[in-house]
Order: C-alpha cells, then structure tokens, then sequence
C-alpha cells in the first residue's frame, strides 16, 4: 500500500521479498550497510503487544528515530501498534 501511494521507492524488509541481498547482509550483520547503500530513509514497524523484540530491536535502537506511534490498533488487531522511524546518518 505504501509504495502504491509514495513516490519513493519501498523496500519491504521483513523477508525475502525483494531480492537475497538483504538477507545475506541482515545474516552477516551488516543490515546498516544495505540501508545505506539502499538509501533507506524510513522503517516502519508493527508494535505487538507481549512480543519481546519487534524490528528495530533486531537492527538495534541507535541510528533510529521515532517519528509516528499510532494512537490506535490496526485494523483486526486491537492492541498492535504502527510506528515510524527515520533512519539517522
């Protein structure tokens, strides 16, 4: 949906959906390379409540800043939470 509505491009970086590469650089632990040599700006992540990690605890909190919390659940899930966060230099 969102790359359907912005004029950047969207990376989706939960999986394999877009090519190997980032799963060969989340692996090695160099996601921080792929986002800049991506030009990654921006992650959005869904909050779940009772999980432990979500996204950006995977990537680490440092070199991420909060930009949108939702106030509200996602449509079918209540207690889930939509954020943003802007990737810093």
């Amino acid at each position: 949906v969102l790359g359907y509505f912005l004029p950047n491009p969207v990376v989706q970086l939960g999986g394999l959906v877009n090519d190997r590469d980032f799963f060969r650089y989340l692996r090695g632990g160099r996601y921080r390379e792929y986002l800049t040599i991506n030009r990654i700006q921006y992650l959005a992540n869904v909050v779940q409540p009772g999980r432990d990690r979500h996204f950006i605890d995977d990537f680490g909190k440092s070199g991420f800043a909060l930009m949108f919390r939702s106030a509200e659940g996602i449509a079918g899930h209540p207690d889930w939470r939509y954020e943003i966060y802007r990737v810093l230099e």
